[in-house]
């Protein structure tokens, strides 16, 4: 499946192509929300993380592209918890979103 993930900036100072690690990523998110009726967008941030909105409300975000990998997920309304980990760990994590998205959204 093929990505689009726009850039948060108009004249980014370098541009990312979706690497296999978010492609897999990405892949098993829509994989485990096939229930869900809402519809995911995608931004990228200028260090290469990945913003990741749920019917326009935030609810994390997920870096790949460098050596130290995070994910952050939205705790409640308020509050957030990041994750240091590898791409199994993330792929886990989505459950913390879909958890939020269950209960906020």
């Amino acid at each position: 499946m093929k990505y689009f993930i726009s850039s948060n900036s108009t004249n980014p100072k370098k541009s990312y192509e979706v690497i296999e690690a978010e492609r897999l990523f990405l892949d098993s998110l829509l994989q485990k929300t096939t229930s869900l009726k809402g519809e995911f967008s995608l931004s990228r941030m200028s260090n290469g993380t990945i913003n990741v909105s749920y019917n326009t409300y935030p609810v994390g975000k997920i870096k790949l592209q460098s050596r130290k990998h995070q994910m952050m997920y939205m705790k409640n309304l308020y509050d957030s918890v990041s994750i240091n980990g590898e791409l199994q760990d993330f792929i886990e994590g989505i459950d913390f979103w879909i958890k939020y998205i269950n209960k906020y959204l």
